[in-house]
């Protein structure tokens, strides 16, 4: 089997380093975007899961799985933010409306275990 591949989005480089970290400790391969235009450049069909924080300048986490259910991506997702356990829940709900696979949530900030887990889905 080969090594998962993973795709971050998210505008804080110590929370995508984090993650990136943790990723490779894991023995998966980790690509960081800081934008929208490194997502899509980066957003190929080798990655096995998104890992998207929901509050980016220039586009929301919503308007980013709109964009996947249009491209019809078959990636696992697991949404972040620090805008509560609430508004995750309804991302989430939106996300698994549009046909994706949304996997689950992780509030910021985060445990690293809890991410472990997040990673392993």
């Amino acid at each position: 089997m080969s090594a998962k591949h993973i795709l971050v989005i998210d505008d804080n480089e110590d929370i995508a380093e984090i993650i990136c970290v943790t990723a490779k400790s894991l023995h998966m391969t980790t690509t960081i975007a800081a934008d929208v235009a490194g997502f899509l450049a980066a957003l190929t069909p080798e990655i096995d899961l998104i890992v998207i924080d929901l509050k980016m300048p220039e586009m929301s986490g919503s308007e980013l799985m709109d964009l996947l259910a249009r491209r019809r991506s078959t990636a696992k997702i697991v949404l972040m933010s620090g805008v509560g356990r609430t508004a995750l829940g309804q991302a989430e709900r939106y996300g698994r409306s549009l046909g994706l696979t949304v996997v689950g949530s992780l509030p910021k900030p985060f445990r690293v275990g809890e991410l472990i887990e997040m990673l392993n889905r």
